[in-house]
């Protein structure tokens, strides 16, 4: 094993988190670089994107969480072929968590996405339209977050 490995563990950690905040940093440089004009005609399709955030993590997270479950079931079933079943409130705390994950997601999701359009999503593009001065400190932010994001990586690429 190398020996910058045995020290930092979390390195995969770290070029992930470089990876995350170019990936951001895109977001926040292409108002500036679609410019005024271009944000006008996506407007809507931007206030849907915008306002869906939720309902997509939500829905990311329950994919997350069902494959979890798939891989912890197939475990906990070999296991307890092997050793018998005793850990069994495992599975329903995890089962617990799934059931109300799935009715939050089924009761809420189309609520939770007119509470984010009206509250954040319409105001934000709306700036994003009309601000150059937004547009401007988004462009500058989304520089910031390139940065670190490469410094990141760069560090992980010289210690591994």
């Amino acid at each position: 094993m190398h020996i910058v490995s045995a020290i930092f563990p979390p390195m995969k950690w770290l070029n992930l988190a470089g990876l995350t905040l170019q990936f951001l940093a895109f977001w926040f440089a292409a108002p500036e670089l679609l410019g005024e004009s271009t944000m006008k005609r996506l407007e809507n399709g931007l206030i849907r994107l915008v306002s869906s955030l939720p309902v997509i993590l939500i829905a990311g997270g329950a994919i997350v969480f069902g494959v979890f479950m798939a891989i912890a079931g197939v475990r906990f079933g070999l296991e307890a072929g092997r050793e018998g079943a005793e850990n069994l409130n495992l599975m329903f705390v995890i089962l617990g968590v799934s059931v109300i994950s799935t009715l939050y997601f089924a009761l809420f999701s189309a609520k939770t996405t007119r509470w984010m359009k009206r509250k954040y999503a319409t105001p934000l593009i709306n700036k994003l339209i009309a601000s150059e001065q937004f547009r401007k400190t988004a462009l500058q932010l989304g520089a910031v977050l390139f940065s670190v994001g490469f410094v990141l990586q760069f560090v992980v690429m010289l210690l591994s």
